[in-house]
């Protein structure tokens, strides 16, 4: 419980990220090289001119430990690190669970459709996900960013952009489809062949539900 309370904590937080950044009167995402802020009322410079050796080049400002000014400091270019950490954690987040849904949506399809109808379905489903699962998930991953992250992809219609964030999540979901697609064929696999099912088919049921029996084991009356 402590460890939940701990992660949505966090979850929350990410979320908040565009709140803060609007409260702290920052954009995580420019450089501000020459931003001047309050502290006490006296002025400190974001960047400091630095003090050692020659006194070459800058020194940005340390952690203020105060919400709204720079909490966690202000990194090599000047931007408020506690609202680019938040937006690091939203983005994370967003493909995350993107990447999720991706995955559950073609992984449950996969392993749905191989499991019912079997046969040549079933052989040629099962062996691409075998050659996905023949190659280490992180290697796989890193291959697939390579080729896609410098092209983009293109698939008829639709045009994924090099920096789009789509394609991670369109690289995770594809490297973890087996690990879904697997287990989901098995149970279809196991419920196709279980006594009430091939009853159900020696009564005269069918795939969709029709049965030519004059009395179905499915029907209302029974």
């Amino acid at each position: 419980m402590a460890s939940l309370a701990v992660f949505l904590l966090i979850v929350f937080a990410c979320l908040s990220a565009p709140f803060y950044a609007k409260w702290a009167a920052v954009d995580p995402f420019a450089s501000t090289l020459d931003a001047v802020i309050q502290i006490d009322g006296v002025d400190v410079p974001v960047m400091e001119q630095s003090t050692e050796g020659l006194g070459l080049g800058y020194t940005p400002l340390g952690p203020t430990w105060r919400l709204g000014i720079y909490f966690l400091g202000a990194d090599s270019q000047g931007r408020d690190v506690m609202a680019r950490m938040l937006y690091g954690g939203l983005i994370s987040l967003l493909i995350s669970g993107a990447a999720t849904i991706f995955t559950l949506i073609l992984g449950t399809a996969a392993g749905l459709i191989a499991g019912y109808f079997g046969g040549v379905t079933d052989t040629v489903l099962s062996r691409l996900l075998d050659v996905l699962w023949a190659f280490p998930i992180y290697l796989l991953a890193i291959s697939l960013s390579i080729v896609t992250i410098a092209q983009g992809i293109s698939i008829g219609p639709i045009e994924i952009e090099s920096g789009s964030l789509w394609l991670p999540v369109i690289i995770i979901g594809i490297v973890y489809i087996p690990y879904v697609a697997r287990p989901i064929r098995g149970q279809v696999l196991s419920l196709r062949h279980s006594e009430f099912v091939l009853a159900a088919i020696n009564l005269g049921c069918r795939g969709r539900g029709s049965c030519g029996a004059t009395s179905c084991p499915t029907s209302p009356q029974r």
